[in-house]
């Protein structure tokens, strides 16, 4: 049975339960009636999963009841309806049948959001049991046909412990549901009944080596990790990947729904897309809904100050962890991740309220209480992993009550107990470091006076450049529409906004970002995003420049309006469209490439000081090039479209890979940095600068330590370098 589910975003994933039993299985805990075939739906709608398997033993009769269940629910509806048409008597504040009629609707409902697949835990010879889960479309008489052959008669069939063992082995029931197209999956494969668990020698590595195998449940972590490691050896070796899954096997009763689940990347809520999800297992099969967290949490237990415990009952070694870790300034306890293996995350099974109970039994027993702790937790495969950062406040030492021992953190993370000559030490070396510390201050405030001196001197010269800028450009008033929007009343439903965003984004999305990055000219393009409906968000233009709080300028490149969505409350986004009558002049790309450019980031500092990006009248008096001069626009422009090339590429890089991406995007910054210094050069030779001017403009870089494109670019040679055309990138 399955129900019209509208396309979701390839990008999400969601839960999913592909091991679930009702009343027909004769060891089900809960109520068996009708009503509980319902209660059992509701409840995983509640918990949000969109499919479940209806997996009975060697059964397939609580499918079957469900789906007559449903048919039973829509036919009462269509007769009520029919009714109600012509007697409008019956419904009112005297009707008697609306509320049994509405009552009918909620549950017809809660059916629409769920899609139920048929399913069956079949028990093959020698006792190992299997998921067949089918697609809703099979006529299920096949089933029937199926479990009859295989022994499992009508009125043997829901037992867990069955009178009688299939006459399939594993590899016959793994073939002969494969004939009826079905996802077989070892259930609980590394407990009693599993394939793992229970099977030996060569014919478990032909088990696990069948292709027909889609998909291995398991109940614990740390054997996953040895079932993968098994996978490698030559008689194991698959040649299709396996999906590594797990489910609640749920019998009703005290059961808790959603508590174990896997989630799936999902294009729809259907059979053939649960199928699609499980022949790509490492893109489309996680133990959470953000795939990324596995590489969080790993790159967490790596870090030199994080300290890692598999549970989270040992208090005494979590409170000695703590002391060492604040005594060596600051760091993480890290539980649930397997302490020899940092890829194994475990999880540990326990309540939220009883996490910052364990918390605070450890730190009432650490002194001095001076120190800062944030804890939280990530839900993985069902449990939880927790995090605990913590930071000391001055230059106390730690120790634990009541034995009053000093912990240190050595190497290899390795937790020792210090002695006289240990804490002597410590002490000692807090004092050096708190002296440095103080030396390094009043450096730093020398070389600030010292950097603010050397920039006030050359007055002259700063002025005839300023002054030769103004002459040569129009106001930015002058040739663009100025429209401010502020982020007052903006409400995101969902606050998980990619940091790069998206190349084809419908939503523009402004965080507060300075004209140039640290590392890298990025960004150009508005980041955007196809994550977010907001009705709060106002429309701008096709073709529009817009600057963010703090000074960073993006380009809307699109032909389209967008909805823009300002985030930084009590400040404001500026949105630049230019005059019909300056259009064949300036273009959107140009202003973007001239703002970003060396000679205007250092003409806005001087002119206008750090913080005129938020004087929108000020904004308005800016100088616009006349680009139309020595073909300037057009080059800034083949520029800018190259970085807007790059960019884009990279974008899409960045949302189809779940990997580390660093060396990719140096290399792209490195790109990104020559087409940029090339616009810097069109600048220098379009306002004819001097070498002066050129040392002048340098060293401001250097001594506001804003990320600078230069790499001694002299007045000689700032006509020499041709710029690269953009047909020529696409080409390459």
């Amino acid at each position: 049975m399955t129900t019209k589910s509208s396309l979701v975003s390839s990008d999400d994933f969601f839960k999913v339960d592909l091991h679930v039993h009702t009343p027909a299985s004769g060891c089900y805990k809960g109520m068996k009636n009708d009503d509980e075939y319902h209660e059992i739906i509701r409840k995983y709608v509640e918990k949000d999963i969109k499919i479940i398997a209806i997996t009975d033993h060697n059964s397939i009769k609580g499918y079957k009841k469900i789906c007559l269940l449903k048919k039973d629910i829509e036919n009462k509806i269509k007769i009520f309806n029919e009714l109600v048409n012509k007697h409008s008597e019956l419904t009112g504040e005297l009707g008697i049948v609306t509320s049994e009629l509405e009552e009918l609707k909620e549950k017809n409902e809660v059916f629409k959001k769920i899609t139920i697949l048929p399913g069956v835990e079949f028990e093959a010879s020698p006792g190992i049991h299997l998921l067949f889960i089918f697609d809703p479309m099979i006529n299920l008489n096949l089933i029937d046909e199926l479990l009859e052959r295989a022994g499992y008669l009508p009125d043997g069939q829901g037992l867990e412990t069955p009178d009688n063992i299939s006459c399939f082995d594993v590899l016959e029931a793994i073939r002969e549901a494969g004939r009826l197209g079905a996802i077989v999956i070892a259930s609980h494969a590394d407990s009693n009944k599993g394939i793992y668990n229970d099977l030996k020698g060569k014919y478990r590595a032909n088990v696990f080596r069948s292709d027909l195998l889609s998909g291995i449940s398991y109940n614990s972590p740390r054997t996953r990790g040895k079932i993968e490691a098994l996978l490698q050896n030559d008689d194991y070796k698959r040649n299709e990947p396996v999906a590594f899954i797990q489910c609640s096997d749920y019998h009703g009763g005290t059961d808790e729904i959603g508590n174990c689940i896997t989630y799936l990347k999902l294009e729809d809520f259907t059979f053939s897309s649960v199928c699609s999800a499980l022949r790509t297992p490492a893109q489309s099969v996680s133990a959470t809904i953000e795939p990324g967290l596995k590489s969080l949490i790993y790159k967490i237990a790596s870090d030199t100050h994080t300290i890692v415990f598999e549970k989270i009952d040992n208090l005494d070694e979590l409170k000695q962890a703590t002391v060492a870790i604040l005594n060596n300034s600051y760091g993480t306890l890290l539980i649930g991740v397997e302490t020899g293996n940092y890829e194994n995350i475990m999880g540990v099974k326990i309540e939220e309220d009883k996490i910052a109970e364990c918390i605070k039994s450890i730190f009432k027993e650490i002194s001095p209480r001076k120190f800062y702790a944030e804890a939280g937790h990530y839900e993985y495969g069902g449990n939880k992993v927790v995090a605990i950062f913590l930071k000391k406040i001055g230059n106390s030492l730690f120790y634990s009550n009541p034995d009053n021992a000093v912990y240190f953190l050595g190497e290899n993370k390795k937790i020792t107990k210090a002695n006289m000559t240990g804490v002597a030490k410590f002490i000692e070396r807090t004092m050096m470091t708190r002296l440095r510390e103080f030396e390094n201050l009043n450096n730093e405030r020398i070389a600030f006076l010292v950097n603010e001196l050397k920039l006030l001197k050359d007055s002259n010269c700063k002025f005839e450049l300023v002054n030769h800028i103004e002459k040569e450009c129009f106001d930015l008033r002058s040739v663009a529409d100025l429209e401010v929007i502020s982020a007052d009343d903006i409400i995101i439903e969902n606050s998980v906004l990619a940091t790069n965003g998206e190349p084809d984004g419908k939503v523009i999305f402004i965080h507060k970002a300075e004209p140039r990055l640290s590392d890298a000219y990025l960004r150009v393009t508005a980041p955007s995003t196809n994550k977010v409906e907001n009705s709060n968000g106002k429309e701008v233009p096709g073709k529009s420049v817009i600057i963010a709080p703090g000074g960073g300028v993006y380009i809307n490149q699109s032909d389209n309006a967008k909805s823009i969505l300002p985030l930084v409350p009590y400040e404001s986004v500026l949105v630049l469209t230019i005059k019909d009558r300056f259009k064949d002049m300036i273009s959107e790309r140009a202003i973007v490439g001239w703002m970003k450019s060396s000679l205007f980031l250092w003409y806005f500092d001087i002119v206008f000081g750090d913080g005129c990006y938020d004087n929108f009248k000020k904004i308005g008096q800016i100088p616009i090039p006349d680009f139309s001069e020595n073909s300037l626009g057009v080059k800034v422009v083949d520029a800018i479209d190259n970085i807007i090339h790059l960019e884009n590429a990279m974008l899409e890089e960045l949302r189809s890979k779940s990997d580390s991406m660093t060396e990719k995007i140096e290399e792209h910054n490195k790109k990104v940095f020559e087409y940029a210094r090339e616009i810097d050069k069109l600048f220098f030779s379009a306002f004819e600068l001097t070498e002066e001017n050129l040392t002048m403009i340098e060293e401001f870089f250097e001594l506001k330590k804003i990320f600078s494109l230069f790499e001694k670019v002299t007045s000689e040679e700032i006509d020499i370098t041709p710029i690269i055309e953009a047909e020529d990138v696409l080409a390459l």
